[in-house]
């Protein structure tokens, strides 16, 4: 799903003569933008029905270097979604190669901005989001961050399986010394929750 171009901007550009990382991320953001307007919360909408999107966790993987005045779009890919969320994969593309030049992992959430808390899709932005899904429903998995699968792959307990063990080689020495089922609860924390588990960067706004 292509929504989103833009050319890269001679204020965007570090030191090293190439695109500055954290204008990696606002492309990306720039993206979720026209992602939100796709399925019917732009701003219009935001305005007159009071929901939006909040970004809970991003994982961004810089492949290749983007030089200024390239033009560049980004490719969006469903790969999972509930009542409330959203687990996306966007992938930067830029005119001088056909090799993606970055890829982010993101969960979003929908937000009522009245009470400042998650809510469920309204039915229409719920049924836009359906449809995104059946058609993509034949795309291959994205290959997703370390330590984790795609739950085409294996099963939800293989899943919380190895988000538990990879968590555990990351943990201080200190959390080692708890046991499994605590090492289990501090994977669900904090690694990206592909199944949504009950432990999860929802309940910081639920």
């Amino acid at each position: 799903l292509r929504l989103h171009r833009e050319r890269v901007q001679p204020g965007w550009i570090d030191y090293n003569g190439h695109l500055l990382d954290a204008y990696y991320l606002l492309i990306f953001s720039n993206n979720t933008t026209s992602f939100m307007d796709y399925i019917g919360l732009d701003e219009k909408e935001r305005t007159e029905k009071g929901h939006s999107l909040f970004t809970l966790e991003v994982h961004l993987n810089y492949l290749h270097e983007i030089m200024v005045g390239r033009e560049i779009w980004v490719d969006t890919q469903l790969l999972d979604h509930d009542a409330k969320r959203l687990h996306v994969f966007y992938t930067i593309y830029a005119e001088d190669s056909p090799e993606p030049r970055a890829t982010s992992e993101q969960m979003l959430m929908n937000i009522d901005m009245i009470l400042r808390k998650s809510a469920p899709f309204l039915p229409e932005v719920r049924a836009k989001i359906e449809a995104i899904a059946r058609e993509q429903a034949g795309l291959p998995p994205q290959l997703l961050r370390a330590g984790t699968f795609s739950r085409s792959e294996v099963g939800e307990d293989m899943l919380r399986h190895d988000r538990c063990s990879f968590a555990a080689s990351l943990v201080s020495a200190a959390h080692k010394r708890a046991g499994p089922a605590q090492q289990c609860r501090l994977a669900n924390l904090t690694l990206f929750p592909v199944v949504f588990p009950a432990h999860s960067p929802e309940r910081a706004l639920a």
